[in-house]
């Protein structure tokens, strides 16, 4: 979620996604420590790893199907 393809955000964009995913404000989202802050960025981003990998499988599995 919290990069863009194979490449990186900066640290401006992770913020803005990171309000608008977890629906805090700028306030809110100062308010967090850092350390709280990276461990949702590092679990939204496992969250998407595993989605996609789990997309590639079920393309892999469709295209033996079709075979």
């Amino acid at each position: 979620m919290l990069s863009s393809g194979k490449g990186r955000l900066s640290n401006e964009g992770r913020m803005v996604l990171l309000c608008k995913e977890m629906k805090w404000t700028y306030f809110e989202y100062m308010s967090q420590p850092t350390w709280f802050t990276e461990l949702i960025e590092t679990a939204f981003n496992l969250e998407a790893e595993y989605q996609n990998k789990q997309e590639r499988l079920n393309k892999m599995r469709n295209a033996k199907r079709r075979t």
